[in-house]
């Protein structure tokens, strides 16, 4: 991330590959719960609540 026009390489499956930085798994769920936190945090507090047996 702090290297501008790095070769991102994803370790996933052999051999590694070269990916890019919008496909990354952890680059996505950021993205998505940065612009939606209720979605994510209800889901959570939902999931709490059912182990809870609330």
């Amino acid at each position: 991330m702090a290297f501008p026009d790095a070769t991102l390489l994803n370790f996933d499956r052999s051999p590694s590959q070269s990916v890019s930085w919008d496909i990354l798994e952890h680059v996505r769920v950021t993205r998505e719960f940065l612009n939606n936190p209720r979605l994510y945090l209800c889901h959570l507090q939902r999931l709490d609540t059912w182990l809870l047996g609330l």
